[in-house]
């Protein structure tokens, strides 16, 4: 079962990763171009925090199952967890201020930061993870 979860949490990062990449280019674009904010903006907008919070919940699954914060292991202790955490609870703040700008220019110009802040915030977890580099050496 710890196996199944494991894939499960490494398979649902794309799934997060091209929703990310989508609400960033949908959300410059609307931008830039002064576009009208619709329906299908605010489903992405209500969506994408959602498929965050799914792959952080199978993660912190895998986290507790694998004892990850009893091992050597640093970046999978504390460093990947954190960082996601982080994403998570940005993605959060970040999506809610989009909902309170007043205009449509305001929302897709809140919501393109929100969403590369949070892919960023990501792509430092993965970095971390990967053994590309250590957040916090």
């Amino acid at each position: 079962m710890s196996q199944g979860l494991v894939m499960a949490h490494s398979g649902w990062r794309y799934i997060v990763l091209v929703l990310l990449l989508v609400a960033i280019i949908k959300y410059l674009i609307g931008w830039l171009g002064n576009g009208k904010w619709s329906s299908f903006d605010a489903q992405l907008n209500r969506f994408t925090p959602i498929a965050v919070d799914i792959q952080w919940l199978l993660g912190l699954i895998v986290w507790v199952m694998a004892t990850w914060w009893s091992s050597g292991d640093r970046a999978r202790a504390w460093e990947h967890p954190i960082t996601m955490t982080l994403a998570v609870v940005a993605v959060h703040i970040l999506s809610a201020r989009v909902k309170k700008a007043s205009t449509d220019k305001g929302k897709f110009q809140a919501a393109f930061w929100a969403y590369l802040i949070t892919t960023i915030l990501i792509a430092l977890g993965l970095f971390v993870i990967l053994g590309s580099w250590n957040l916090f050496a």
